[in-house]
């Protein structure tokens, strides 16, 4: 476990990624996050699934926390 301030971390260790949600087909696709981005905000984007242009719907902001080298 990491001790120390919050600026004593490095920023390295957690990437933020935004997932979203196709409203045509319901599948959901994950990117980095953007500082604009929350959830439930809708983006007119391209779908990789379906290659519909629709809009995405955010549904969740969340951590991908990378292990530490010891």
């Amino acid at each position: 476990m990491l001790r120390g301030s919050k600026e004593e971390l490095p920023r390295q260790l957690a990437t933020p990624i935004t997932v979203m949600k196709c409203e045509v087909c319901g599948t959901e696709h994950s990117r980095p996050h953007q500082e604009q981005d929350f959830v439930f905000k809708k983006l007119k984007s391209f779908c990789p699934k379906c290659n519909a242009e629709t809009e995405m719907v955010v549904v969740s902001i969340h951590v991908e926390e990378k292990k530490q080298k010891t």
